[in-house]
């Protein structure tokens, strides 16, 4: 059975925020909306939004102007995407799409960590396979 990790409410705000830029609801050089008008919307704190905006900031979509508000960046057809709302496996699914090469590095057998064998109910003296590889953003 897989346990739904609840996604904090940051992300969750960032990402919606995300998909509307780029569904087209704010487009380039507009303005979205206010700090105090996104707490009421989302009905979060404000160090909420600000956590949410400045993911947004970091991953070039928003920029501040200084006593203007927060700006639709420039959005170019480059932008990777995925979901983070929902579980694991939507993630993981979303993930996939992405064109990714996959380089196993290392595989190994080993004793099983103590949070592992209480997630997967194993025995402590079991030992598991641990695979170590790297995913690479493949560009055609």
């Amino acid at each position: 059975m897989e346990k739904e990790l609840p996604i904090p409410y940051y992300l969750q705000v960032a990402e919606t925020v995300r998909s509307r830029i780029l569904a087209g609801h704010y487009i380039q050089g507009e303005l979205i909306p206010s700090y105090q008008e996104l707490e009421k919307e989302f009905n979060v704190s404000n160090i909420t939004i600000r956590k949410a905006i400045e993911i947004l900031v970091r991953d070039g979509i928003i920029h501040r102007k200084r006593g203007v508000g927060t700006v639709v960046s420039e959005v170019n057809g480059e932008m990777i995407t995925f979901e983070l709302d929902g579980n694991f496996q939507r993630l993981r699914n979303s993930a996939a799409k992405l064109p990714l090469d996959v380089e196993v590095l290392e595989i190994t057998t080993t004793s099983c960590p103590s949070r592992v064998q209480q997630i997967l109910s194993i025995d402590p003296e079991k030992a598991v396979w641990r695979m170590r590889k790297i995913r690479k953003y493949r560009v055609d």
